[in-house]
């Protein structure tokens, strides 16, 4: 299945935060720069059966309940800041288009 990064539905997220022993949960819009990289994983996620996980003989319904999962699975890894300004181990093992965003992100931080 071929998608277009701008094509994705970007979900809403859950916070849940702990304060004065309470937990608090609340629903918004995801920041740009996560927002951007869930499109760049999806796309990339949607478009290759075995890049991310393996989506073999999926619906695409099925395919992108299934890749939403896997980003959050990885979501920390992927927004992970290494010192260094470079790709992290696990970041290098990604895709080229996950790579590219990455990079962008860091780049998009620093300014």
């Amino acid at each position: 299945m071929k998608i277009n990064p701008e094509d994705v539905k970007v979900p809403l997220e859950k916070i849940v935060e702990v304060k004065n022993r309470e937990v608090q949960v609340s629903i918004g819009k995801m920041t740009d720069t996560k927002a951007a990289m869930y499109k760049s994983f999806m796309s990339t996620c949607a478009s290759d059966d075995k890049a991310l996980v393996d989506t073999t003989d999926m619906d695409d319904e099925s395919t992108m309940k299934t890749c939403a999962v896997q980003f959050d699975k990885m979501k920390a890894m992927l927004m992970e800041k290494s010192d260094s300004g470079e790709l992290t181990p696990g970041q290098k093992k990604l895709p080229p288009a996950l790579q590219k965003a990455i990079l962008k992100k860091m780049e998009e931080e620093e300014d």
